[in-house]
């Protein structure tokens, strides 16, 4: 049969056949070759082993911006830059970008394969280019994202850790040093309230805007959030901060110009505070933020509109505040905080009715002023947590009086909450089950809401007296006079009590000494009167504080105050001296 058949090979006819049927199937092979090659969206090449394209097709055109004419027979990898060259027998991709004719660019990425010889001898290589360029957008767009405030596209805090590393190496290896300027909007949450927070986000796009103009090549601006920013600028003379100091003078002027929001014209400005540091004064990253933040919270504190710096004087406050933080936070950790009671008087003679408690700070080590202590408790965030272990303490003092009485009676006791706790929406539950746990009678409890707590939200404050109201509590309206509430806020807050602030009784008292008693022609007295008349008309009762002798008291007492508390009454006593005090009463 083998013989036959080679016979027939050897038949000129059918030779003539067999050839052109291989002639037609590799023709029909190549077509289709050509056919996948030219179709494809792939970009394909062949180059020899100096990287120069013997072979394109379309797609590789398209891609590249190169005719097929201009690539052929050059040295293609080089005329584009590609690191190492296109020969590599390595399958993995490789990207790059090309850039094209017209100006724009393109992502491509690249593989290869070595184009070798029946005896394995390597002559080229075949490789391929495939588009990325969307998806490399994405992926800059998703880094850009995470760097950077979608809203005001100024950097985010990411990219101000970022930089501020880098600097900070640069600064240790004795690089220059770095200086931030941290700016605080004054009158934002206005714009906020009066227009809207789409108004808020256009004002916080013109402030960007603003700083993007203002700042020097080098300085970097980031938005940490809400109204808050952050110009990171290096700096040749640490000592003295001048650029950052002249620049943050300038940012000041720039951001209080008028701002065009909605077609409202609307004024807003700036506090700002400088932190920086150099190779002989290293710090970290989280350190030289809230250095920064300290000083621009001096600068709201001073007035708004400021600019302060992070100095030596202000780190000595600093380190003094977080010792007060450290000892009230050991302080609240005890079962009970030591407190004080001032006696609280009946002005008509009916004698000692109850005390009014604040925390016995000198006791518990703590040897700063009250309002000193009080802004450091605000600061840490610490006020409710006070609040609420000074009402555990009182009422676990009462339910002890109860059941061994100091007296014939068992005398109430006062405090004041802070301006934090009296807003709080959550006090009133913790106070009933406070109250639950020590068995204390509500009723001999008085919880005193400031006037700062009145003055910076009435509703919030009428929500937390009501509730108190419902659980028995005594609660009064503290300290009236000391801050800007008005008579119509003390006519809408349901509190049945109201104290007058002790510098305005202590005003209309040493201006009455030189009167005679019932003159009430002097400005204060006038003043004074016209108040408890009107608490009196609203059915209020009226507490005088800082009463200071027998003098101060008598004409509180004409003015139609019903009862006083201060040093004409006794000094502060501790829980313990109570029996005592009461027993030597007439």
């Amino acid at each position: 049969m083998t013989l036959v058949f080679r016979n027939l090979q050897d038949h000129p006819d059918v030779r003539g056949t067999i050839v052109r049927a291989v002639d037609q199937t590799l023709f029909d092979r190549e077509a289709r070759w050509r056919t996948l090659v030219g179709e494809s969206p792939i970009g394909i090449f062949d180059v020899d082993l100096d990287d120069r394209c013997t072979f394109v097709n379309p797609a590789f055109e398209r891609l590249t911006g190169m005719s097929a004419r201009e690539a052929l027979g050059r040295g293609w990898a080089s005329a584009i830059a590609i690191d190492g060259g296109v020969g590599t027998d390595d399958a993995s991709a490789r990207e790059f970008r090309i850039d094209l004719p017209e100006g724009h660019s393109r992502w491509v990425s690249m593989r290869s394969a070595a184009r070798r010889e029946p005896d394995g001898r390597v002559t080229g290589f075949l490789g391929t280019l495939e588009d990325v360029t969307e998806r490399k957008r994405l992926e800059e767009r998703l880094e850009h994202d995470a760097t950077h405030d979608r809203l005001t596209g100024l950097g985010s805090r990411a990219l101000l850790v970022e930089e501020l590393t880098t600097a900070l190496a640069r600064t240790r290896r004795g690089g220059p040093g770095v200086s931030l300027l941290y700016i605080d909007l004054d009158g934002f949450k206005r714009v906020n309230d009066m227009l809207g927070h789409a108004a808020g986000d256009e004002l916080l796009v013109q402030v960007a805007k603003r700083l993007r103009d203002a700042l020097r090549g080098g300085d970097i601006c980031v938005r940490l959030g809400g109204d808050e920013f952050v110009v990171c600028c290096p700096e040749l003379d640490r000592p003295a901060h001048p650029h950052a100091l002249q620049l943050a003078e300038r940012l000041i002027g720039v951001l209080h110009e008028p701002y065009d929001v909605h077609g409202h014209e609307m004024l807003v400005g700036a506090s700002i505070g400088i932190a920086g540091t150099s190779g002989d004064d290293p710090v970290s990253i989280d350190q030289l933020l809230s250095n920064a933040d300290i000083a621009a919270y001096r600068a709201k504190r001073m007035g708004r509109g400021r600019v302060e710096m992070f100095d030596d004087e202000l780190r000595r406050q600093l380190a003094k505040a977080r010792r007060i933080a450290r000892s009230v936070g050991r302080l609240l950790d005890q079962p009970r905080l030591p407190i004080m009671c001032s006696p609280l008087v009946h002005l008509g003679g009916a004698g000692v009715v109850g005390f009014d408690c604040t925390v016995d700070w000198e006791s518990a080590g703590v040897r700063e002023s009250a309002d000193t202590i009080a802004r450091v408790v605000d600061d840490a965030g610490m006020s409710r947590a006070l609040d609420v272990a000074l009402v555990r303490t009182v009422l676990a003092q009462i339910a002890d009086w109860q059941r061994r009485p100091p007296a014939a009676i068992v005398p109430g006791l006062s405090l004041t909450l802070t301006r934090a706790g009296a807003l709080s929406p959550v006090l009133p539950e913790l106070v009933r089950d406070m109250l639950v746990r020590s068995g204390a009678a509500p009723s001999l409890c008085w919880l005193g809401i400031p006037e700062a707590a009145v003055a910076h939200d009435l509703e919030a404050a009428s929500r937390v007296v009501v509730a108190l109201d419902e659980l028995g509590v005594g609660v009064a309206l503290r300290d009236f006079g000391s801050a800007v509430s008005s008579l119509e806020q003390l006519r809408r807050l349901p509190a049945p009590t109201m104290t007058i602030a002790g510098p305005l009784v202590a005003a209309v008292c040493d201006a009455g000494e030189s009167s005679s008693p019932g003159d009430t022609d002097d400005a204060g007295s006038a003043l004074l009167a016209a108040i408890v008349a009107y608490a009196r008309a609203l059915g209020r009762v009226v507490v005088a504080f800082g009463v200071h002798d027998d003098a101060h008291a008598r004409r509180l007492r004409e003015l139609g105050c019903d009862f006083g508390t201060g040093p004409a009454f006794g000094p502060p006593i501790r829980p313990d001296g109570v029996e005592e005090f009461l027993a030597s009463r007439p």
